[in-house]
């Protein structure tokens, strides 16, 4: 089997093409991004295939650079590019190099498979090589191991019509002993053996029993003891899914990540896991938008790189640009990325709106109409190239362009307070919301939680695995919001807050940067020079050299 090494930063569609190419060939390594490729390359020996998206590529310029070096060294190592973009003179140059390259148009169940197969078939015959053989061949039969004489060549005879020895096949004689008996594929080995003499017959004396395999020694040796058959391990078959189930799967991927044109002009690199969270508010107010917001600042704290994504309405404008007193604390020149997306169709990330560690994407100030689903998959796409990316769904669930943003999600957070008459009215939606996105994580937040919530009646209510309380904070939330600030900004509501945002941290983070955190509020500022050290996504993003 041919030795595979995947780079893709999207799990549907790296899990997709492992289950594609499950026979065809082991997955040696696989990587979310380019950052970190030849010390995995040079520890994995090298490989045959190369496969990637054209969403893991840095650079055209970067991508030539990698190809070039692996080539010095390993030049039979086929690169399986896919690709979003229209032909150009990469895919073309890839191309005349023996690579092979596949447009997300094209791709289908058992494309992948075919071209790696048809890569690595061998060549077709020189002349030479198809010139007959004219001397005597000889080949042994089944069994005896007697060599016959089955190609003769006739004399030629110099003749304008024949210049080219004629070659006269005859039968190929019967085995003269007796055959072993033939295990059928569906046996298990020994245990559907016909019971035969324990010894080999005379005629087959030539045949020593030094000369077999470790398993024809078992199998023709005296006086052998039939093994117990519970004992005999034999080995599950490997689940694999429909080229129907295949087909489904692709479609879905397909359907948010064709894109014409390339969305991010910048490249992330990913530390951590990447995350992508919908934060859905059960019912108006329930506090998505507050949990939301003061998460993403622990965050951005504490140097995860996080985006905070607000989807897009036709008939409302953004609730962030208030939230964040935009008329003053907007970058000079700030224009939406929903505004970007839908005047030049990508994004430019020159002004983008970053603070305290956190990039912001509102909305537009005024509704957009003609807002598309190529539109808002653009948007989406754009965001999620950030390692931890919130979206706060508020209570539009409803809104197909959000049902959208949360198929597409790791996990699913939703917000309810412990009013019992606003969860009596909403406990269908929960129902509905399980049923809709059945094959996604969904967990709930207890917000604005204090003491005389009746916390297992709440349980019963929701019906879902609970991720953490937010306690009462207060009328200081207020006083916060009119003094242009957040929950975060205040020392003792941070304090607060930070033990029931754990939980949450844990969720999308890797687990070494949540130890991380862990420590910063559990020992004070002990590891506060180590969070100086680590460098932001923009710092990086800046100094690294492709």
């Amino acid at each position: 089997m041919k030795r595979l090494f995947l780079i893709s930063d999207d799990k549907d569609f790296a899990e997709w093409i492992e289950e594609e190419l499950s026979e065809t060939g082991r997955f040696i390594r696989s990587l979310d991004s380019f950052d970190f490729f030849f010390p995995q390359w040079n520890a994995a020996g090298g490989a045959d295939v190369i496969i990637f998206p054209e969403t893991v590529i840095p650079s055209d310029e970067n991508l030539l650079k990698i190809y070039r070096t692996v080539h010095t060294e390993s030049p039979d190592t086929v690169f399986l590019f896919i690709y979003h973009r229209d032909e150009d003179d990469l895919t073309n140059s890839f191309l005349n190099d023996g690579n092979i390259c596949v447009s997300y148009n094209d791709l289908d169940t058992g494309l992948l498979e075919s071209l790696i197969r048809k890569d690595g078939a061998p060549k077709a015959l020189s002349v030479e090589q198809q010139q007959p053989i004219p001397e005597e061949t000889k080949i042994s039969t089944l069994k005896n191991e007697v060599p016959e004489k089955i190609i003769t060549t006739l004399p030629q005879e110099e003749t304008k019509e024949a210049t080219k020895p004629v070659l006269q096949i005859e039968p190929i004689p019967e085995p003269i002993t007796k055959q072993r008996p033939f295990i059928k594929e569906e046996s298990k080995i020994i245990q559907d053996l016909p019971k035969e003499p324990a010894f080999t017959p005379q005629s087959d004396k030539d045949e020593k029993l030094s000369d077999r395999t470790p398993a024809e020694q078992v199998v023709t040796a005296p006086h052998r003891t039939p093994p117990d058959e519970s004992a005999v391990e034999v080995p599950k078959p490997r689940k694999k899914r429909s080229t129907a189930e295949q087909k489904e799967k692709l479609d879905r991927i397909k359907e948010r990540i064709i894109i014409e044109e390339k969305i991010v002009t910048i490249h992330v690199p990913v530390h951590f896991n990447s995350m992508l969270i919908s934060v859905v508010s059960l019912y108006p107010r329930a506090g998505a938008t507050f949990i939301t917001s003061n998460f993403a600042r622990m965050l951005g704290e504490n140097k995860v790189p996080v985006a905070v994504l607000e989807p897009v309405f036709e008939n409302t404008g953004s609730t962030y640009y208030e939230l964040m007193h935009g008329e003053v604390n907007a970058p000079k020149n700030w224009k939406s990325w929903a505004e970007q997306i839908k005047d030049s169709g990508s994004v430019k990330q020159d002004n983008s709106w970053s603070s305290h560690g956190v990039t912001w994407i509102p909305s537009s100030l005024d509704p957009i109409k003609g807002w598309s689903e190529e539109d808002n998959m653009k948007l989406l796409l754009s965001a999620n190239r950030y390692p931890v990316t919130l979206c706060d769904i508020s209570s539009r669930h409803d809104d197909a362009h959000c049902k959208k943003i949360m198929a597409m999600s790791d996990e699913i957070w939703i917000v309810a307070d412990g009013d019992p008459i606003a969860l009596n009215h909403h406990y269908k939606t929960i129902d509905k919301l399980k049923q809709e996105f059945e094959s996604k994580t969904i967990r709930i937040i207890g917000n604005r939680w204090n003491r005389y919530i009746k916390n297992s009646e709440w349980k019963e209510a929701v019906l879902l695995p609970l991720l953490t309380h937010i306690p009462d904070l207060g009328t200081i939330v207020l006083k916060q919001l009119w003094a242009g600030k957040m929950a975060w900004d205040d020392t003792n509501l941070k304090n607060i807050l930070s033990l029931p945002f754990k939980p949450m941290a844990r969720s999308v983070v890797a687990k070494e940067m949540y130890h991380l955190i862990k420590k910063q509020y559990g020992l004070g500022a002990k590891l506060k020079s180590i969070f100086r050290e680590i460098k932001s996504l923009d710092d990086e993003a800046k100094t690294r050299k492709y």
